[in-house]
């Protein structure tokens, strides 16, 4: 049974979203937009990701960026984790070859919407029946131009991953942490990395086999942190499950939580 108030073609909210980001350098592959730049320390490639459920009621959104010198890189310690041939795939919904952010971790939340679209409890955009698509293709478009696009210039750049090491949330980010230590190291900051790493000692797996890989890759890196010792208890606390092993946002805006 349909329901009056679904938006059936998804296909009628591309075109404002496409004027919106076409002229930024990103083009559209399904619901992700994405470019590569080169205006980084490293080539990147940048994505805007949207999502729609239940005939658009619900609509997401998330901007993701790859590094990949940083997948080559961690390759070496976990070669089945970061595959090479993978790295300049599109970023697919949470994949953990790339950061992300949330529209909830963006800022949005609380901005004046239209009437008819409302803030969610998670962060999510809701649409209420009466709502066209135009309205709300222009308010994605808006948010994404406003909320999504200037996070690839502050915290989803090289520095701004490796600074994310020093976030409250880095210590229990899982192996989203991997990102900020890798990024010490591209940038030849091998004191950042091994505190980044001490801090962190399971950002690159949480059993004992593991930490054990990710302290003989980091000696080969130039990084002496063979001191450091596996604990049960912290390790579990950095299980993916505990922890948010890709859905970074929290981490590389610094904002505390999830």
């Amino acid at each position: 049974m349909s329901r009056f108030n679904a938006i059936r073609q998804v296909d009628v909210l591309w075109p404002a979203l496409e004027s919106a980001l076409q002229p930024l350098g990103f083009a559209r592959i399904g619901n992700v937009f994405h470019r590569r730049t080169d205006d980084d320390l490293l080539p990147r490639l940048e994505a805007i990701t949207f999502g729609f459920e239940y005939g658009c009621r619900t609509c997401w959104m998330q901007a993701t960026v790859k590094v990949p010198a940083l997948i080559q890189l961690l390759h070496g310690v976990r070669e089945f984790a970061y595959r090479p041939e993978l790295a300049w795939r599109v970023p697919d919904f949470a994949s953990h070859l790339a950061c992300m952010v949330r529209l909830s971790e963006m800022g949005a939340v609380g901005r004046p919407l239209p009437e008819g679209l409302s803030w969610g409890y998670d962060g999510r955009l809701r649409r209420a029946r009466p709502v066209p698509a135009e309205v709300l293709a222009e308010t994605l478009a808006t948010l994404a131009k406003d909320h999504a696009w200037p996070l690839f210039d502050r915290p989803l750049t090289l520095q701004g991953l490796a600074a994310a090491a020093d976030a409250p949330a880095y210590a229990t980010s899982g192996a989203g942490g991997g990102w900020p230590l890798a990024a010490r190291l591209a940038l030849n900051d091998l004191d950042g990395a091994e505190q980044a790493f001490r801090r962190h000692p399971y950002s690159l797996g949480n059993t004992r086999s593991r930490l054990t890989a990710a302290k003989d890759w980091l000696w080969r890196q130039g990084v002496d942190v063979r001191d450091v010792s596996w604990s049960l208890e912290a390790a579990e606390i950095s299980h993916p499950l505990e922890a948010k092993a890709w859905l970074a946002g929290s981490l590389v805006t610094g904002i505390a939580g999830d």
